[in-house]
């Protein structure tokens, strides 16, 4: 996101493709991006940067014709790239997550797993009748410790690529 034109190529697809949600991840933007460099028209945007070091960092882009809001739960250090929001569509709401693990981390794993299962379970007591999207770049995080963990089910069973890199 932070790189020349990244933006409006993004853009582009989401408006060319109807695409109501957008799940980013290694967006690189860091606190002096200021939000109206990330904002993109039509979009509600919600970013969770990387503190401390460089790369990383997610976001989330909602279409403004569902209501959507960053979620913030029980011990978030934000040294772990994970964000949740809640989109508030006509008839469902939905948890959307945007996890990136990078390759090479800092921080013992386990943390990480906890974290996505501690998280998820605040948030499921919060908004029981909602759905749940777990989306991002996992790298070598275990699928199905996440699985077992969450009771979310794998929908993508190989590493994918991205289409554009941004």
């Amino acid at each position: 996101m932070a790189k020349a034109h990244a933006k409006e190529q993004l853009l582009t697809d989401l408006q060319l493709y109807q695409i109501g949600i957008a799940i980013v991840s290694e967006t690189k933007l860091k606190k002096r991006h200021s939000l109206d460099f990330s904002r993109l028209t039509g979009y509600k945007g919600h970013r969770r940067d990387r503190l401390e070091r460089g790369g990383g960092g997610v976001a989330i882009y909602v279409s403004e014709d569902s209501n959507s809001a960053a979620l913030t739960v029980t011990g978030d250090t934000r040294t772990l790239e994970l964000l949740w929001v809640l989109v508030e569509a006509p008839t469902k709401s939905i948890l959307v997550g945007d996890l990136y693990h990078p390759q090479k981390y800092s921080y013992p794993v386990e943390k990480m797993y906890e974290f996505i299962e501690t998280s998820l379970e605040e948030l499921m007591c919060q908004h029981p009748d909602a759905s749940v999207v777990l989306a991002g770049d996992f790298n070598t995080l275990n699928i199905g410790e996440i699985s077992v963990r969450t009771g979310l089910l794998p929908l993508v069973k190989t590493p994918t690529a991205a289409v554009e890199k941004f």
